[in-house]
């Protein structure tokens, strides 16, 4: 008889776990990726950089309540300057959100000999406004798709498409007209 009760409890269903939340599957998202567009980046200096900057973007993300990923490096301009060194300008698009709102990033960067020389980035896209993607880089310049959103757009479907394209300046990260 109790053998019979332990086997009812045992094979009574159990309840599903509760589903993710966004905040939860960016996360998971997000580590791996991140740590797979770090990897595409071959010289060790500039990736040892990179990630320095993206530890200390995260930080300054959690700080304020908010998650972080990197979707995507494109290389751009890699300068000899002499004496070993070589100076490389880097774009990269990344992400900070949690479960009511996203902001999409462009970073642009010049690294020399492995140390962050310049450093701008702008919001390019976000909750409701546009989803972004690094599309295209060359010497200090990158391309950016945009799907834009009306007014009335559902959250899934924008209804504008473009291409946006930035300047990595010596005193900024403007816009191209």
């Amino acid at each position: 008889m109790a053998a019979l009760l332990v086997a009812a409890c045992s094979s009574a269903p159990k309840p599903p776990p509760p589903a993710p939340t966004e905040a939860q599957i960016r996360e998971r998202w997000s580590a791996s990726v991140t740590d797979r567009v770090s990897e595409s980046v071959k010289d060790p200096a500039t990736r040892q950089a990179l990630l320095r900057y993206f530890g200390a973007r995260e930080r300054a993300a959690r700080a304020s309540g908010m998650q972080f990923t990197v979707e995507s490096i494109a290389l751009g301009e890699n300068m000899a300057i002499g004496g070993g060194l070589s100076m490389q300008r880097v774009f990269a698009l990344y992400q900070e959100y949690n479960n009511e709102r996203f902001v999409s990033y462009l970073a642009g960067l010049e690294i020399l000999g492995g140390r962050i020389q310049t450093e701008y980035h702008r919001p390019v896209g976000g909750s409701g406004k546009a989803f972004v993607k690094l599309e295209f880089a060359e010497l200090n310049r990158v391309i950016l798709q945009s799907y834009r959103f009306d007014d009335k757009d559902p959250p899934c479907c924008p209804s504008h498409e473009g291409r946006t394209g930035y300047q990595l300046n010596p005193s900024n990260l403007d816009e191209l007209e």
